[in-house]
C-alpha cells in the first residue's frame, strides 16, 4: 500500500490545511520555465511523517484546504473523485493540486 508525507497546518481562518505528498519528492525542486514556476517540495510544508494512504485519503475528505503534489497521490484523489484529471497541473513531469473551501 501507498504511503505519503503528509502535514496538516492551521490557517489564518478556522480552517486547516491538510499538504500531501509523494515521499521521494521531500527536498526535490520543480521547476518549469514556460509557466514561470519553481518550488522546493520541503519537509517543512508537506512533513517528515508518512501516512497510509487510506488515512491520507480521510485526511483529505474532511478537510478545508488541500494542497497535493506527486503523480501517485495525486492518481489516488483522481481514482476516489476528490480530483478532476482536468485539474490537475504538471511541474517538471510531477503533478500538483490544489483544493480551496472558501468561507462564507
Amino acid at each position: 500500500m501507498a504511503r505519503f508525507r503528509m502535514r496538516v497546518h492551521d490557517s489564518f481562518s478556522d480552517q486547516k490545511v491538510v499538504a500531501v505528498s509523494d515521499p521521494d519528492l521531500i527536498g526535490r525542486t520543480l521547476r518549469d520555465a514556460r509557466k514561470e514556476i519553481e518550488f522546493t517540495v520541503s519537509e517543512e510544508f508537506y512533513g517528515s511523517d508518512e501516512y497510509e494512504a487510506g488515512e491520507v485519503l480521510d485526511f483529505i475528505r474532511h478537510a478545508d484546504n488541500i494542497n497535493l503534489i506527486g503523480n501517485n497521490i495525486i492518481d489516488a484523489v483522481i481514482k476516489e473523485g476528490i480530483v478532476r484529471e482536468e485539474n490537475v497541473l504538471v511541474i517538471d513531469g510531477v503533478k500538483h493540486s490544489q483544493i480551496y473551501t472558501i468561507p462564507e
